[in-house]
């Protein structure tokens, strides 16, 4: 980034067109400015462009979408979202292999790729590469008119769960009892580099009040309301991610994605 002219710090991305701006400077620079892959699951869009979307519309639009009360080929959102990553591809800005890169980390852990877009589970192993290089940096706004400004996607992504037929109850309440003692979840934070979704814990119980790095994802945390894919019919998201990549890289215009999502959404009301 700073060997692109940018100084993310202190002058981030304010709208679309700023990350826009920033992408052909890292471009011209001679890196690529936003690496990341399909892998099964629209990557780039499940981990941080789906905010461009979400907030466009609101996430009760993804659940009406999904139950027909009204269409994907009506939301401007999605179609925004989907023609502003054509966009990004077509002009070389995000990875044009992909819907076939193995390991888009790869590219950013070793200086040839300015942003990854990613999870927290990465942080450690991207820290161990880059150290004092890296940050986190939080997309801007769609626009100014968005209906939910600020908006972050995300949230509780990983859970332990008992299921309900278990021959050990007790055992299993204690054992959940335990991790979830105060102290114990500080422990198990500080080696995992994940937040426990508990509000009485901060980043200096964790020793990480002056890291920028965890300060970042920290207080993004408190921002983000929960992940796109929570508010879709799971079949819904399988048709979503199996034609978003496609759409992405031009194989699909973003109304025809739009209309083929309707489609399943309507079968899956027939059924």
């Amino acid at each position: 980034i700073k060997k692109s002219g940018l100084d993310f710090e202190n002058n981030p991305p304010k709208t679309v067109d700023d990350f826009m701006t920033a992408c052909e400077k890292i471009k011209q620079a001679g890196y690529q400015p936003v690496v990341s892959s399909d892998g099964g699951y629209n990557g780039a869009v499940s981990f941080t462009f789906n905010k461009w979307w979400s907030q466009q519309e609101g996430l009760q639009r993804l659940s009406s979408n999904g139950q027909q009360i009204t269409k994907f080929a009506d939301d401007i959102g999605f179609l925004n979202l989907f023609t502003t990553l054509q966009t990004l591809i077509k002009k070389g800005y995000l990875n044009e292999d992909y819907t076939t890169k193995a390991d888009p980390g790869f590219d950013f852990y070793n200086g040839k790729a300015a942003m990854y877009p990613t999870g927290n589970w990465d942080i450690e192993g991207a820290k161990g590469y880059l150290g004092d290089n890296l940050r986190i940096l939080r997309l801007p706004d769609f626009s100014a008119d968005v209906k939910q400004p600020g908006f972050e996607a995300g949230g509780l992504g990983q859970s332990l769960c008992v299921l309900n037929y278990t021959s050990y109850p007790q055992e299993c309440v204690d054992l959940l009892s335990w991790l979830n003692n105060r102290e114990n979840s500080i422990r198990l934070g500080k080696h995992i580099s994940k937040f426990p979704a508990r509000n009485d814990l901060s980043l200096t119980d964790f020793g990480w009040e002056n890291d920028p790095v965890y300060k970042s994802v920290f207080e993004l945390g408190q921002k983000a309301e929960t992940w796109h894919e929570f508010a879709m019919d799971p079949v819904l998201v399988n048709e979503y991610y199996a034609l978003g990549a496609s759409c992405m890289t031009g194989k699909m215009t973003p109304a025809e994605f739009a209309e083929a999502m309707d489609a399943k959404a309507q079968e899956l009301l027939g059924e």
